[in-house]
């Protein structure tokens, strides 16, 4: 699961590892994430496996973009490698910078990739990966229409953790809302 820098970003993934882990107890979860996100306090707080990345966010002017540039290559590199001993079955992007460079070497390793978007306007970064994932589970239906590729779209609203569930009055639900993509 790779992504975060904001909890908008890193909260959605971990109610999906919560509900992996309850489907599938022997699943072995690997974050992913950016060396300046939320994600290095909070999701070993969670008990998952955290790998982060050098921040490849294009920040400042010329020379932040330029910085971000020279890191891009190894964070490639690194996240690749990373893959391939993690031995990953699927790579799912939460979005933002963090998500970049584990979704490009998902797609170069050809292993399959899904990207989640949780905002009504998709950021830069998701609707460049869109172009690299099968599959981009969003929130918004409208969405879609801020993807090049709207046809991979499928809006299935944003996961919820565990105790947010339980805490909701009981009523019939149309469809699970912690439905994995």
């Amino acid at each position: 699961i790779a992504g975060g820098g904001t909890g908008g970003h890193l909260m959605p993934g971990l109610a999906l590892a919560e509900e992996i882990r309850m489907r599938y107890p022997f699943a072995d979860i690997l974050f992913v994430g950016s060396e300046s996100g939320i994600e290095k306090d909070i999701v070993p707080k969670h008990g998952h496996k955290l790998i982060l990345l050098p921040d490849v966010r294009m920040k400042g002017g010329l020379k932040g973009k330029l910085r971000a540039l020279a890191k891009l290559p190894g964070s490639l590199m690194r996240a690749r490698t990373m893959l391939i001993e993690f031995k990953a079955d699927v790579v799912i992007g939460l979005g933002g910078y963090a998500s970049f460079a584990p979704l490009v070497a998902a797609w170069w390793l050809k292993i399959p990739s899904c990207l989640m978007e949780q905002n009504a306007i998709p950021g830069r970064t998701n609707r460049l990966l869109s172009r690299f994932v099968l599959k981009v589970y969003n929130q918004f239906g409208d969405a879609a229409n801020h993807f090049p590729t709207p046809k991979k779209c499928e809006t299935i609203g944003n996961p919820l953790r565990r105790p947010i569930v339980n805490a909701l009055p009981e009523r019939p639900r149309r469809r699970n809302p912690m439905r994995p993509p």
